[in-house]
């Protein structure tokens, strides 16, 4: 099976555009049995934190009358579902889900007997209610906009695309693209099964601030939660939901926004940085980091962490060999831009074969840049240099395209 794998690509208006557009043509020509595109489509960045800050407080506000109001809103379905829906409507992925519907409940119908508040604490939540719809909605559909050029370019390539939404987009079922979305999602290509798992989260499980609010963007759920014993001692456990779906579906390729935790995790700014714990420079997912481990799922492709490219291996609890990959940053942003991957796998023996890496040169050129090989047990880059221009000539491309789009702003 053939694959093209790009990450990133950070699409906003006509910034960034010329990269998915030669991505696209170039797709076009080599015609491969799927495309997948791991996240943060678009570059938007629009909402000051001020703003941020005042939709999270209304959230917050919000928030804290769920327990209260779900069963009144979901009063006839729990007579019918009864316990399967107070578990679901309670699960640690599912609860912080529904405050925008407590909101809407509250903005057109909610009253102070249901909730049990006094008529002045009822109606400070009613505006609070209404005021984080309102703004809430008025921004969604600003934001869908930004998605148009997306889609007009995986639509322009006859081969099927998968799509994940990274930190930097809204949730994928709002756009045109949700029937390409493989969120929480498996798919079957040459009898082999790809699962994904979009977004991105901070250590303790907090979003990664992308200006966006985070009831827009897909969760990452995964965060430490500690519990005490029965013995009076303390326990920190991982909660991780991309770990428990990649557990239940068990792909032979595994696509993800958010890289395993120690491989190609790891931003360039933070490399150098001796101020700062080994651990907490590392962007990645301990939970995807845990089940790669067991070798059920041999294949990982990732993006994110912009300046980290290539592929890396290491040899799983089971003896498998187990390949991660970040394609690096279709779009320009702190890094320079314009590279993807085409992989090869096995249909057969569903591994990981070779890796191409490309970068794409002004005028729409695009050249390979290096190469990755299985050898028996290790994969082995084979770097490609004859084609590619010096970092200087690149450099001085960027920084004149860079001002291109300042001065026609």
């Amino acid at each position: 099976m053939k694959l093209l794998i790009a990450a990133d690509p950070h699409v906003e208006g006509e910034n960034n555009l010329d990269f998915l557009t030669s991505f696209y043509k170039f797709a076009s020509d080599k015609k491969p049995d799927c495309i997948a595109l791991l996240g943060d489509l678009v570059g938007q960045s629009q909402e000051t934190a001020g703003f941020s800050q005042y939709l999270s407080s209304l959230f917050s506000m919000i928030f804290k009358h769920n327990e209260k109001a779900l069963p009144v809103i979901y009063e006839q379905e729990l007579k019918e579902h009864g316990d399967k829906l107070r578990k679901a409507l309670s699960g640690p992925y599912e609860f912080i889900k529904q405050t925008h519907n407590v909101a809407n409940y509250l903005t057109y119908l909610g009253s102070k007997y249901s909730l049990g508040l006094s008529e002045e604490e009822f109606q400070k939540l009613h505006h609070a209610a209404v005021m984080y719809t309102y703004n809430l909605e008025t921004l969604l559909e600003n934001l869908k906009e930004s998605y148009k050029p997306v889609e007009q370019a995986v639509n322009s390539c006859e081969t099927t695309t998968y799509v994940l939404p990274g930190n930097h987009d809204i949730r994928l079922y709002l756009t045109k693209l949700d029937s390409k979305n493989i969120h929480l999602a498996s798919k079957l290509v040459n009898g082999l099964k790809l699962s994904g798992y979009g977004g991105a989260a901070m250590r303790d499980g907090t979003p990664v601030f992308s200006g966006l609010p985070p009831e827009l963007t897909t969760p990452f759920n995964e965060y430490p939660v500690t519990s005490m014993n029965e013995d009076g001692t303390l326990e920190t456990r991982l909660v991780s939901e991309p770990m428990e779906f990649l557990e239940k579906e068990q792909p032979d390729i595994a696509l993800l926004h958010t890289p395993l935790y120690g491989l190609l995790d790891l931003p360039a700014n933070l490399r150098d940085n001796n101020e700062m714990p080994e651990a907490q420079k590392h962007l990645g997912s301990p939970g995807i980091r845990e089940y790669a481990m067991t070798g059920k799922t041999k294949i990982f492709f990732s993006g994110h962490v912009h300046s980290d490219m290539g592929v890396k291996s290491f040899e799983a609890k089971n003896g498998s060999i187990v390949v991660a990959m970040n394609p690096g940053c279709l779009g320009n942003t702190e890094v320079r831009g314009g590279h993807f991957a085409e992989v090869l796998i096995d249909d057969n023996t569903k591994e990981f074969q070779s890796a191409t890496f490309y970068e794409i040169l002004p005028g729409g050129l695009v050249s390979p840049s290096a190469t990755y090989v299985k050898r028996g047990r290790i994969v082995e880059p084979i770097i490609v240099t004859g084609a590619m221009p010096s970092d200087e000539m690149a450099d001085a491309w960027l920084m004149e395209e860079r001002a291109k789009k300042i001065r026609f702003r």
